[in-house]
């Protein structure tokens, strides 16, 4: 969980007056993922005094000086795409798309224990995308439906590894075994064999049994 103690007010980071917190919750499954400072109205009222100083600043700057400070804005937010990308993933996320899944395939008669949810790893997803739903697989538990996931040898696999899918065998055992730690109950595969023996291996650590 990540503690934030400082607010950000007038181009730096500084202490709140007030000593209240907010917990900021996960929306996809409820969980508290952060803290934050609440702020009081002295802080309010920093942040609108800075915000009228910076626009004031703004007014007044030269069309080049903006465009340099557009620039170097430009900059940070390349340079951290694929962390942003991953934060706007596990809000925006699989599961709200899967609960209205859900909601229709009800309303048209689809028995309850007859649904399986699969988050459709590779399916118009940016590898980002897919990584991160990987990591956020945990999440998809919340939904009180059995797991799908098909990971084997899809591009993302071999994108992270340069790799052809003839040899992405071991990057799909990973994730066998990632999923299941997860929550995953059941693996889409090509190599049978070797994904059987790691999720029998995963499962006897993570849900017991497996030993005679």
């Amino acid at each position: 969980m990540q503690i934030r103690d400082k607010l950000f007010i007038g181009g730096q980071w500084v202490a709140p007056h007030g000593r209240e917190t907010i917990d900021v919750h996960n929306a996809g499954n409820g969980e508290v993922m952060g803290r934050i400072p609440a702020g009081d109205a002295a802080d309010a009222d920093a942040a609108v005094k800075a915000a009228r100083s910076a626009f004031d600043s703004w007014s007044n700057s030269s069309p080049a000086s903006r465009a340099e400070f557009l620039e170097k804005i430009s900059a940070g937010l390349k340079a951290r795409a694929d962390e942003l990308a991953r934060a706007g993933f596990r809000v925006a996320g699989p599961v709200s798309d899967l609960e209205r899944a859900i909601e229709r395939a009800t309303r048209a008669g689809v028995a309850w224990d007859d649904l399986i949810v699969d988050p459709g790893f590779g399916f118009g997803k940016a590898p980002v995308h897919n990584l991160a739903l990987l990591a956020g697989l945990g999440d998809l538990r919340v939904l009180a439906r059995p797991i799908l996931l098909g990971t084997s040898r899809k591009s993302t696999l071999g994108m992270v590894l340069d790799l052809p899918p003839e040899e992405r065998l071991e990057a799909t055992l990973a994730t066998t075994a990632l999923a299941i730690a997860e929550g995953v109950d059941i693996v889409r595969v090509h190599d049978v064999r070797p994904n059987v023996r790691v999720a029998r291996m995963s499962d006897a650590v993570i849900r017991g049994g497996g030993i005679s």
